[in-house]
């Protein structure tokens, strides 16, 4: 092992199933105010220039991307971070518009708006959702799932509110299928704590969507068919995967703390670690693990994959990697990743947990690229401090290198198209696939 660190396999098998890490790709809003639009009923507007007519082609793990087809999207993509893909369309989300945008061309093909007053604006930069649209279903069903906070005006001595405005976007025609609206508590009237929400994961259908200021959070299962919400607490969802909810047990940051889960479907709790820990954090891992990780200090730090449904652990991983993120490949092995100086990547067999590779290595000389995505089978990154160091794409079950000179290092990937911020500056651009 390298650096004298170690992974151990737990006993069981992890079952996964398809989830990005890094930087999401997905597969599919809105449009600049020089464009001429068309208003439409449903509360979109389009842009009068047509979708790229230029055949594309999809690559299933894409390795080469188009230098000179690059194609700057709206400011509020923030560099590819407040971007899904879906097909050759860029979703961009801000706090007052999603926008559908053609990757080949940069017209915007819709904006899709709230239909109340948004409650931010672009400029509120510490209000936006960290997190890129959520997309649900798949082919002709795949939605965009788009989340404002927006402001409810209030009546007589009935006071104003904020409320969360939930859209569903039909990916294939970038238009509004369906809206709906939950009215937030009295805590987010609070115009001293900064207000934020976002949509926390989407699976079996159901949408969870997070609310929360400084001192409150509040949780929602919002039912994609029927637009009800199922059940809400008063949760942190740190991960939602497997079927599962999985957040802290107390809201506290300062205390000891066990994660929890609770059903996906009903809010009917599912499990309680055993491990409890200090400045904990838990993130999806893939469709069916949750990278549990802990300790106050470098002496005390530790690392668990758990199982969603469960809390089994799956894995334990040595707390000197804390600050990693794992996410299965979409083929068969988990990849883990972290920065710091060097950065290191290693992957694990998403049935046995079994070390299958590890970056750096010292007995073929080779150095750990900065992961900036994970996609299919294949692995993004930089490579930096060395002569001809830059983009390169590893093979993920064999951490070779299957491509040294691929034109970028995407934070979003499809089989069309990559997203790299441009050198220098935080636009996003959009690059062809090739290869």
């Amino acid at each position: 092992m390298w650096f004298g660190h170690t992974v151990k396999a737990a006993a069981g098998a992890c079952a996964l199933g398809a989830l990005l890490l890094v930087a999401g790709c997905g597969d599919d809003g809105d449009e600049s105010s020089e464009r001429p639009r068309s208003s439409r009923p449903d509360g979109s507007s389009a842009d009068k220039n047509p979708s790229s007519a230029t055949p594309r082609t999809s690559y299933p793990s894409p390795h080469l991307f188009d230098l000179t087809s690059a194609v700057p999207l709206p400011d509020e993509a923030e560099g590819g971070r407040q971007v899904t893909l879906h097909g050759t369309t860029a979703y961009v989300w801000s706090p007052e518009s999603l926008q559908a945008v053609d990757t080949g061309t940069g017209a915007v093909l819709a904006r899709v708006t709230p239909e109340r007053e948004a409650a931010f604006k672009v400029t509120d930069v510490l209000r936006r959702a960290p997190r890129p649209p959520a997309v649900s279903g798949t082919g002709a069903d795949a939605e965009v799932i788009a989340l404002f906070l927006v402001k409810i005006p209030g009546s007589g001595t009935t006071p104003a509110d904020y409320g969360l405005e939930i859209i569903g976007v039909e990916a294939a025609t970038s238009r509004p299928a369906w809206r709906t609206e939950i009215v937030l508590p009295a805590w987010s009237r609070d115009r001293y704590l900064t207000l934020s929400a976002e949509v926390a994961g989407v699976e079996n259908g159901i949408a969870v969507v997070r609310a929360s200021n400084d001192d409150n959070e509040m949780t929602y299962a919002v039912n994609l068919s029927t637009h009800k919400t199922l059940w809400q607490k008063e949760l942190a969802p740190w991960a939602v995967t497997g079927g599962a909810v999985v957040g802290p047990n107390v809201p506290d940051p300062y205390t000891e703390r066990h994660l929890t889960a609770f059903d996906i479907s009903t809010g009917r709790p599912l499990w309680t670690s055993r491990k409890s820990s200090g400045a904990a954090s838990a993130r999806e891992a893939g469709p069916h693990l949750v990278q549990f990780t802990g300790g106050w200090g470098i002496g005390d730090r530790f690392v668990q994959l758990l199982d969603a449904r469960t809390g089994k652990v799956r894995s334990t991983i040595d707390g000197s990697f804390a600050d990693m993120g794992c996410t299965y490949d979409g083929k068969a092995v988990i990849v883990c990743t972290g920065g710091g100086s060097p950065a290191y990547a290693f992957a694990l067999d998403a049935t046995s947990a079994d070390l299958v590779w590890q970056l750096p290595d010292k007995a073929t000389d080779r150095v750990a690229p900065s992961v900036t995505a994970v996609f299919n089978g294949a692995v993004y990154g930089k490579v930096t401090g060395t002569e001809g160091a830059g983009p390169v794409v590893l093979d993920s079950r064999t951490g070779l290198d299957i491509e040294t000179s691929p034109g970028i290092a995407p934070v979003a990937v499809n089989g069309y198209v990559g997203i790299a911020p441009d050198s220098g500056s935080d636009t996003a651009l959009a690059y062809r696939t090739t290869g």
